[in-house]
């Protein structure tokens, strides 16, 4: 019979496991965020970014410096809709 400090690791060692698990699970997950209706940028629960995608038709009527800014824009907004899925599946939300 098992004593209670090796059902207490065995509980711990699980409980790491899942956590684990879930993390992985969770990084696999990717959050897309419109460039202004000229593309699409994509990141990943884990803060990557993953993808940018381009309607170039549009982007050349855009100014570069204008698009750099909407870049930079939707890349943050989008970092922090990624997080805020990680939080929810990592069950790290209030």
């Amino acid at each position: 019979m098992a004593s209670l400090t090796e059902l207490e690791n065995l509980v711990a060692e699980r409980t790491r496991e899942f956590r684990a698990l879930k993390q992985r699970a969770a990084e696999q997950k990717v959050v897309g965020e419109p460039v202004a209706g000229a593309g699409l940028v994509q990141v990943d629960t884990a803060g990557r970014l993953v993808g940018v995608e381009f309607d170039l038709r549009k982007v050349r009527s855009l100014d570069e410096r204008r698009l750099g800014r909407l870049l930079v824009d939707a890349i943050r907004a989008a970092e922090t809709k990624a997080a805020a899925v990680r939080d929810v599946l990592l069950g790290e939300t209030p």
